[in-house]
């Protein structure tokens, strides 16, 4: 009980004393002069009456925290650095934003004493404008130097151009030829990826396989850098090719195995049966004396016949036939990356897929309580059509589908990068 109150005194301390450190006049003293501002207007926004302490902190905060962002403004545009203008125009923003944060309170007047801040706001709209055109002239500037290497073929500058006419619209939605820059710098970063099959089985596939197996969407395999295309909609200037190369299309034969076995079971019946017992005698007796001269009984036990219930074990069994069918497809292809000019290998991995075909049907001669629960549910039924080697080569498909998929987003991952 002791140590419950000890442990509940110091987190009432603890707490007490994070309240007091995150006060305006703690964040003051502290140098966190911007926190203050915040926490004293957010303070005063709750009170209908004003406390003169209360206005003198925010006010000498926010006097504070705006000299300090005007010194370190002009520090940057002394250095004349055409990269300061982003911070130069970030400290504008943070002055604007505390300034728009008082002013739906001003005028900010004591209850009691009567007294008036005295906020300095600076003319901070045309000083923000200015500095905001010159980060995104900054920026525009680096687009294009990264430009003229995207122009000779360095996919790396177009995407390093196009976050450079991206970040522009930080400043402004519309500046200069931004707008179609960031779509050229786009299209120049691009990889671009032709899908191809080919069959090197000597297996002749079904009509229309082909189609199965690059069916699925291959904008689905996109990202912002990487674009997929089929043979009908590649476009020209094909970065790279990936070849899905079927190597193995093998259909085992229909089979079918029977299996015969005998299932026992021992089960118990109630019979009625007769047990001989002793009872004490009822015909007439003498008593006799024991040596220590006690009277002991003279009666005879007699054996009678009663009829009694007894369990009796017994088994019963049945002849089980078990009728299997099999039938599998097996698809195997290597899927390569190559680059489309020099026609280089990059990269290749192996996907297969396995479609089995099974169905068990079961009969029996016997007593049906001899069977287990797993064949007295396979009972009635009979051996079904298999399926043609079409349709389980295109099943087998479907399947490699996925793992085409996750094995052609893994080596763009990994090697177009």
């Amino acid at each position: 009980m002791k140590d419950v109150r000890l442990m509940t005194g110091l987190s009432f301390m603890l707490a007490l004393l994070m309240f007091n450190c995150s006060t305006p006049s703690n964040l003051l003293q502290e140098g966190d002069y911007d926190e203050a501002v915040y926490t004293a207007i957010k303070n005063l926004r709750k009170k209908k009456k004003k406390r003169e302490k209360d206005i003198i902190v925010v006010e000498e905060a926010f006097r504070k925290i705006t000299a300090r962002d005007m010194n370190q403004i002009a520090a940057l545009e002394a250095e004349g650095q055409a990269a300061n203008w982003v911070r130069i125009n970030k400290l504008h923003n943070d002055i604007k934003n505390r300034q728009e944060l008082i002013s739906p309170y001003l005028p900010l007047v004591a209850t009691k004493t009567r007294y008036k801040a005295d906020f300095r706001f600076v003319k901070i709209l045309p000083l923000e404008i200015a500095s905001r055109k010159k980060a995104a002239e900054y920026y525009y500037q680096l687009g294009m130097r990264k430009m003229e290497d995207a122009r000779n073929g360095d996919k790396g500058a177009a995407r390093s151009a196009h976050k450079k006419f991206t970040l522009i619209r930080n400043y402004f939605e519309t500046y200069k030829d931004n707008r179609s820059l960031l779509d050229d710098a786009y299209e120049m970063g691009l990889d671009k990826v032709i899908l191809e099959m080919r069959n090197s089985s000597f297996a002749i596939i079904p009509l229309g396989f082909e189609d199965a197996l690059l069916a699925f969407n291959e904008r689905n395999l996109d990202d912002f850098w990487t674009h997929y295309y089929k043979a009908h909609n590649a476009p020209a200037d094909i970065d790279y090719k990936v070849i899905i190369d079927l190597t193995d299309i093998d259909v085992s034969p229909e089979r079918y195995d029977e299996k015969f076995y005998t299932l026992t079971k021992t089960l118990e019946r109630i019979e009625k049966k007769e047990v001989e017992k002793l009872v004490a005698s009822t015909s007439t007796s003498v008593d006799k004396k024991n040596a220590e001269g006690k009277v002991v009984s003279n009666t005879n036990p007699e054996t009678v016949t009663v009829i009694k219930e007894v369990k009796v074990p017994y088994t019963v069994s049945a002849d089980v036939i078990d009728t299997y069918q099999t039938k599998s497809a097996f698809v195997n292809a290597r899927v390569s990356f190559y680059d489309a000019a020099s026609k280089t290998l990059i990269d290749s991995d192996y996907v297969s897929s396995t479609i089995d075909f099974e169905n068990i049907a079961s009969t029996f001669i016997g007593d049906k309580r001899a069977l287990t629960n797993a064949v007295k549910c396979r009972l009635g039924g009979a051996p079904v059509r298999f399926p043609s080697d079409s349709e389980l080569v295109f099943d087998a498909a479907d399947q490699l589908k996925g793992k085409l998929t996750r094995c052609i987003r893994q080596t763009d991952m990994y090697v177009l990068r």
